[in-house]
């Protein structure tokens, strides 16, 4: 639940961003290329990562483990860590937004 809340709460944000600086063309532009890949991102984690780590929570009961499944594990963690890179490049992209917005108003 908590996950739930707190990525609706960044899509909104996300959005409300995007609709604030329309009339401002290079951030405009940048934002919606971000959102875009973090829109991507985010699908594949609704269709990939999540199914997957709750069935590894209901197997976590079991004593044992077939080999695919730690296969499978291990390669959930592997996609998982250049998930989280991208979702940090796409954070780490609108710091030099923010410095753009903050120069203009200057």
């Amino acid at each position: 639940m908590f996950w739930i809340i707190f990525h609706s709460i960044h899509e909104v944000v996300f959005i409300l961003a995007i609709i604030f600086c329309w009339k401002i063309d290079p951030v405009r532009n940048w934002l919606v290329i971000l959102f875009f890949i973090h829109f991507i991102v985010r699908v594949w984690t609704l269709m990939y990562f999540a199914p997957n780590i709750i069935d590894f929570q209901k197997m976590a009961d079991q004593s044992s483990f077939a080999d695919h499944i730690a296969d499978r594990i291990s390669k959930w963690q592997f996609l998982n860590y250049i998930r989280v890179a991208i979702f940090m490049a796409v954070s780490l992209g609108l710091i030099p937004l923010c410095i753009k917005l903050f120069s203009i108003r200057n």
